[in-house]
């Protein structure tokens, strides 16, 4: 019964995510679709710079918020130490806000020009409402309350949603309102993670001596997986970087509009670990490495057929913004970070967590983020090359995958370089077809080789289709149930 139950609360979890995620996926093709069509290629350069260095705001946490996720993992809510929680959160609110203000008083001083002033200053006021409901999100998805999270989620994205449809009717052509409105949307999601973890926020502050050794406990367990997360995400980052610093705005605008493309397909899979990593501390050491394979074997069936997609994409988005038809070939490069970013957030990150193994992790991001900053400064410097710094990203995150893949292999005894290979093999045939034959018979290579791919594993294709029918039938049933 009890596992049954534990299932049940799987599932849900899963769907209200999946919801959430529904709901992130229609904002991101608004600000995708619609955000460049209605700003001009400058200001969209600057709303993707925004978008960009607020990205990287949870570095300043200094791993308090991971280690509390790390650290409480697995447990119930009702039995955690409100007081202690609470005194954390509110000296880390105060810290925020100490660096925020630092930030501000920088972006004054040294800023080049106004833009880039606003950027710094609303990527400060961030920080601080980002990090605070992030500590109180990591709470509910580390006691398994992951559906309050996704809550706070659909929050945020619905007001942005609303907020997007407003600027579109009045056809606001300013990046600056576009920032307010992303700020208030944090804001609002914030209140209600305060409302919904009051017994956490709401109670008498510990002493400062107590507060500052909790925190420094938390900070030292998390620490190592906020600078994985940081690293892992400068493999790319850097690229974006160096672009903006060498190639000015308009060309960082360009391929940051090709990567929120790419992410579109990516939106669904942090939630999926998000609901995993509970899940999997609860369950027993024996299933870690029958879930492994399972969800392994299955990835590359489904991810796999996800570059089918860029050609009609791309013949859609070029009849509706032509102006970048630029970015929609550095797509062709980017589309395979989907299955290699896919499985490190889904599978590799997830697992890692699981085995208390973040540093392993910090180690496979720091060696990947070095290996990306070379070829990065030799495509920028050395070629001088645009093109080159994009492959530069893509083939940093295989890298980092291959990595990752052949660890924990090893860890839990499966074989799975079979799989690895036929990913990156497909993955350069889509490339090569795409970038250089016509679209629809690079389209019908591509087709016929995923074909054949599946023909190759139908066994695994055999299994995730009775997986989907059992599913399908039980949600039937209980549907009829009601």
């Amino acid at each position: 019964m009890e596992a049954s139950n534990r299932s049940r609360s799987f599932i849900y979890n899963l769907l209200v995510a999946f919801a959430a995620q529904g709901v992130s996926l229609i904002v991101s093709v608004l600000m995708s679709l619609l955000v460049p069509k209605l700003l001009g290629v400058t200001e969209f350069g600057y709303w993707q710079l925004f978008i960009f260095y607020s990205s990287y705001v949870g570095f300043f946490h200094l791993g308090l918020n991971d280690g509390v996720y790390l650290r409480y993992g697995g447990d119930y809510y009702e039995k955690l130490d409100y007081q202690l929680l609470g005194s954390q959160f509110w000296a880390s609110v105060a810290i925020q806000t100490i660096v925020a203000i630092g930030i501000s008083i920088y972006a004054v001083l040294y800023a080049d020009s106004g833009s880039r002033m606003f950027v710094f200053i609303t990527v400060a006021v961030c920080i601080i409402f980002v990090n605070a409901s992030g500590f109180i999100g990591y709470i509910f998805q580390a006691v398994n309350l992951t559906k309050l999270f996704s809550f706070s989620v659909i929050i945020d994205k619905v007001f942005f949603i609303l907020s997007i449809f407003a600027l579109l009717v009045f056809r606001e052509s300013h990046f600056e309102i576009f920032v307010i409105l992303f700020l208030v949307s944090k804001l609002v999601s914030l209140i209600y993670c305060l409302y919904k973890g009051k017994k956490v926020i709401f109670i008498h502050l510990m002493n400062v001596k107590q507060t500052i050794i909790e925190l420094g406990k938390n900070i030292a367990i998390g620490i190592n997986l906020m600078v994985a997360n940081i690293a892992s995400m400068l493999i790319i980052g850097m690229g974006q970087f160096f672009i903006d610093h060498r190639w000015g705005i308009n060309t960082f605008g360009k391929i940051s509009f090709s990567l929120s493309l790419t992410n579109l397909f990516l939106v669904f899979l942090s939630q999926v670990s998000m609901v995993l990593f509970p899940a999997l501390r609860q369950s027993k050491g024996k299933n870690l490495k029958k879930y492994y394979e399972k969800i392994r074997n299955n990835f590359g069936v489904v991810f796999l057929v996800i570059p089918l997609f860029y050609f009609p994409i791309s013949l859609v988005l070029g009849m509706w913004l032509p102006q970048y038809q630029e970015s929609l070939r550095y797509m062709i490069i980017l589309l395979p970070l989907c299955i290699f970013e896919g499985k490190m957030q889904v599978l590799y990150n997830t697992y890692l967590k699981v085995l208390r193994k973040e540093k392993v992790l910090l180690l496979i991001n720091l060696i990947a983020m070095a290996f990306s900053s070379l070829l990065i400064l030799i495509s920028v410097y050395a070629i001088e090359n645009v093109t080159a710094v994009v492959l530069s990203m893509v083939v940093s995150v295989t890298f980092r995958s291959i990595i990752a893949e052949k660890y924990l292999s090893k860890v839990l005894s499966v074989s799975t370089s079979r799989h690895l290979m036929i990913e990156i093999m497909l993955s350069i045939i889509f490339i090569c077809t795409a970038w250089f034959i016509i679209p629809f018979i690079g389209f019908l290579i591509y087709l016929i080789t995923y074909i054949i791919y599946l023909f190759i594993n139908k066994k695994i294709v055999k299994e995730l289709a009775n997986t989907l029918l059992i599913n399908l039938k039980q949600k039937t049933k209980v549907r009829e149930g009601r």
